[in-house]
């Protein structure tokens, strides 16, 4: 079949041509629509001017839909039981005095082991069998590994209010560390000043 160039250029023609019609439906669709979206906007915000504007020029107003809506009423707490809240409790913290002693490194091995004391007190004297909470955190490394890294260590306070912590690097390669308290108390609420963190430094090698 030999090929026809005026019948290739008339079909192209009659394509793009159906092309543009179909545009065309769609544009005019999108017209109308948008016509009637409009018009039910102005027509809500006629009916509501003129609804607002019947409320202000009666006095009182003579619907309920022109008054403000009721604020809920809050409920107040409950008051507090007959002699106060106990202390330690939440609403009653204790105020509590967080001392942490020098600690001692001393190496065993690859690692280093540091014993400190860290000394509970409250206004009324020492804070007795209470928990208080630490966290240890890697801050050098001969390798540059394991920094950021971090355990939890725990202890409870004797009769002077003193509790001994104990804990090692726990890696050969840790250089230095840090602890701080992070929580007193299991069962009872206390507020303390935040204590700055105790850094230790790994100690020679003992011969």
């Amino acid at each position: 079949m030999a090929w026809n160039p005026g019948w290739t250029r008339r079909s192209a023609r009659r394509e793009g041509g159906a092309v543009l019609v179909e545009y065309a439906l769609a544009l005019t669709l999108l017209v109308v629509g948008s016509i009637g979206a409009i018009q039910f906007l102005e027509d809500e915000t006629e009916d509501e001017v003129d609804r607002q504007a019947e409320c202000i020029s009666q006095r009182p107003p003579p619907e309920s839909s022109c008054q403000p809506e009721a604020l809920t009423p809050v409920t107040p707490p409950p008051p507090p039981p007959e002699g106060g809240y106990p202390s330690g409790s939440a609403e009653n913290p204790i105020q509590a005095q967080i001392t942490l002693g020098v600690p001692t490194a001393t190496t065993s091995g690859s690692v280093f082991e540091v014993e400190a004391e860290v000394t509970l007190t409250a206004d009324e004297g020492p804070i007795t069998g209470e928990l208080v909470g630490t966290r240890v955190t890697v801050t050098q490394s001969s390798t540059g590994n394991r920094i950021g890294d971090f355990f939890f260590v725990e202890c409870s306070t004797d009769d002077d209010g003193v509790c001994q912590i104990e804990f090692d690097s726990r890696w050969p390669e840790v250089t230095q560390i840090e602890f701080e308290v992070l929580y007193v108390g299991a069962e009872k609420f206390y507020e303390f000043e935040d204590v700055t963190p105790v850094v230790v430094d790994r100690p020679p090698d003992t011969p």
